[in-house]
């Protein structure tokens, strides 16, 4: 099915079926685009740190794992995909994620100075570290 670029969701025809992650519209989750910026000054809750980016950055490289606690992986609770953005929130970079996958990852990053990153829940929504300062971090070693 030939689909024009920029096509609204709500325009595709009832049958549209996605050539990339095999399903049909019927079956697609419209998630809500607020992004929750996870305030670490006070004790979080158990839902916040479930999300919350805990990143270690080593040279040129920014190690990031998901929550101080476990997320959940299943089919119907994951982390989807975790991104990079920059100070004006576009995206730099991101890697997908699987219900398989453990949710640790890493990004190069020697070409930033300053970058957010932002992990996407299936059923919670989207959560963001806010802007964090590459250039005035001190660099420590990899911690797992």
């Amino acid at each position: 099915m030939d689909v024009e670029p920029n096509t609204l969701f709500s325009e595709l025809p009832n049958d549209f079926f996605c050539p990339i992650c095999e399903t049909y519209k019927d079956d697609f989750i419209i998630l809500d685009e607020t992004i929750n910026i996870l305030d670490t000054s006070h004790h979080l809750t158990h839902f916040e740190a479930e999300h919350i980016p805990i990143y270690q950055i080593e040279e040129d490289k920014i190690y990031i794992e998901v929550g101080q606690v476990d997320h959940p992986m299943s089919d119907e609770h994951y982390i989807y995909k975790v991104a990079l953005h920059d100070e004006d929130g576009e995206e730099i970079e991101s890697k997908k994620l699987s219900i398989d996958d453990e949710p640790k990852l890493w990004f190069d990053i020697d070409y930033l100075d300053t970058i957010e990153i932002r992990i996407y829940c299936s059923k919670d929504g989207i959560f963001s570290s806010g802007n964090i300062n590459i250039s005035s971090y001190q660099k420590e070693t990899q911690w797992w």
